[in-house]
């Protein structure tokens, strides 16, 4: 009889999605053991401990605090940001729309979500989207916690969005708050972490329900040149962004816009200018 427990308890641990769960556990615990070696090189080699910041690759110049809420390229450009995914229904059809109108987007994940779809997350990077990181519970109390407790909450987003990502030095240079509910300490915890606070200039409401149309005259009235969009592709059904999202990249590419990366600086000679024929 204990025999057949075992083989029974086996047998559940490697079928879906129990074989899954191990998969992704498998991966953190891969990646807290490379940032572990990392500082324990850096003493071997005769310097200090290796700091949160350091361990992974984290912006090499001191980052500004202040939240960025237009592109770094300026000009004629446009950064969609989505927020609050990976969600398994709505992230794949956004990903779709972006590949096929060859726009390139900012998916700000929820961690712990990043760690239940990362196979999501692994297709975003490869299709050339940028990771931010939108913390692992999505506390929009985080701003009003101690320097310290904010430290801890970033390693940890970090640490499940490296592994989530499948590479211990994914680089995650921007960081957006819960809710944009921004406080001195987070902006500073961001920064020191090396990312960019990442807020927006244009927000739809998307996340309160607004129907397609009504995302799509807001961003149409409210969107000038380097705005920052707020969208979302989880935290809720999102279907109505889904359908606003694929009437929005049509709409930018006829009004000149370019669809960049919110920290991408201008491409020399272009400034922010649309290329012939260029959808993003």
């Amino acid at each position: 009889m204990p025999d057949t427990r075992r083989r029974a308890t086996l047998g559940r641990i490697v079928r879906p999605p129990y074989l899954q769960r191990w998969a992704v556990l498998i991966a953190v615990v891969v990646t807290l053991v490379v940032l572990a070696v990392a500082g324990i090189a850096r003493i071997a080699g005769g310097g200090a401990p290796a700091t949160a910041a350091e361990q992974g690759t984290l912006q090499s110049a001191p980052v500004d605090p202040a939240v960025r809420t237009t592109t770094a390229a300026g000009g004629r450009t446009v950064a969609l940001t989505f927020d609050d995914g990976p969600d398994p229904v709505i992230t794949p059809q956004v990903l779709d729309l972006l590949a096929r109108h060859d726009a390139r987007a900012t998916f700000c994940v929820v961690t712990r979500n990043a760690m239940e779809h990362w196979r999501l997350v692994r297709r975003a990077v490869a299709e050339g989207h940028r990771l931010c990181d939108h913390t692992s519970a999505h506390d929009a109390a985080l701003g009003t916690a101690s320097p310290q407790e904010i430290g801890r909450a970033l390693r940890i987003s970090r640490t499940e969005l490296s592994a989530a990502a499948g590479d211990p030095d994914a680089p995650v240079t921007l960081f957006r708050a819960p809710e944009g509910a921004w406080s001195p300490a987070l902006t500073e915890g961001a920064a020191a972490a090396g990312m960019t606070p990442l807020g927006w200039s244009v927000d739809p409401r998307d996340w309160a329900g607004a129907p397609a149309a009504s995302i799509v005259a807001t961003v149409q009235r409210d969107l000038r040149d380097g705005g920052v969009i707020l969208l979302h592709d989880g935290g809720g059904t999102r279907t109505e962004t889904v359908a606003a999202l694929g009437v929005l990249l049509g709409w930018l590419r006829e009004q000149g816009y370019r669809v960049v990366l919110p920290d991408a600086p201008a491409e020399p000679g272009r400034a922010g200018a649309p290329a012939p024929g260029d959808a993003g």
